[in-house]
């Protein structure tokens, strides 16, 4: 439950508080309503006034990452932007999308850089591998690992580039150290 001081923050304009309240509604929401879309046989999901009560909740959250993402709140600007470009539960929206996380990218929120680089990826339906690319470089250049994984992954496949093995593995090195797991090669932080 979202506290009361939360919610008044975010009516008075505190992008921030719009976020961390729309967060809380949406995570359960949106687990619960992907659940349901993979699984429609599942007893909870038989319940259909139960089902369109998280679709409310979905609404409500959707509406309070806008106000905060409008308050300035960059990672408001990400989860809103990811919600349109997934489409997972809400219809996709893959010009806000792009409008919302183009936002988030440009204020330098290395998150915001890397699902615009997915979207440009074709997730969300948008497509130009070279524009991904870019956003994954600026993620990297930014110092999160997850940005020098996409574009060790993108050297290494050629998608977007000019494939270069070498690249590639000195990214995913990069990618370790700056905390990316899943670069690792035992899958294990290097220190």
């Amino acid at each position: 439950m979202t506290p009361p001081s939360t919610i008044a923050a975010c009516r008075e304009g505190n992008g921030d508080a719009c976020y961390e309240a729309g967060k809380k509604l949406y995570r359960l929401a949106a687990v619960l309503v992907s659940t349901c879309g993979a699984r429609p046989d599942a007893s909870l999901c038989q319940n259909h006034r139960m089902l369109k009560k998280q679709h409310a909740k979905i609404e409500v959250a959707l509406g309070l990452f806008e106000r905060g993402c409008d308050g300035g709140s960059l990672p408001a600007c990400v989860l809103l932007g990811m919600a349109y470009r997934d489409g997972d539960v809400v219809l996709p929206k893959p010009e806000a999308a792009q409008r919302l996380l183009t936002k988030a990218c440009t204020s330098r929120h290395v998150g915001g850089c890397v699902a615009l680089g997915e979207l440009y990826q074709g997730r969300g339906r948008v497509g130009d591998l070279s524009a991904a690319t870019v956003y994954f470089r600026r993620a990297c250049l930014l110092g999160y690992g997850r940005g020098c994984a996409k574009l060790a992954e993108a050297y290494r496949t050629g998608r977007g580039v000019d494939a270069d093995k070498r690249r590639a593995r000195s990214l995913r090195e990069r990618a370790c150290k700056l905390g990316d797991r899943g670069s690792c090669p035992t899958g294990q932080l290097k220190p």
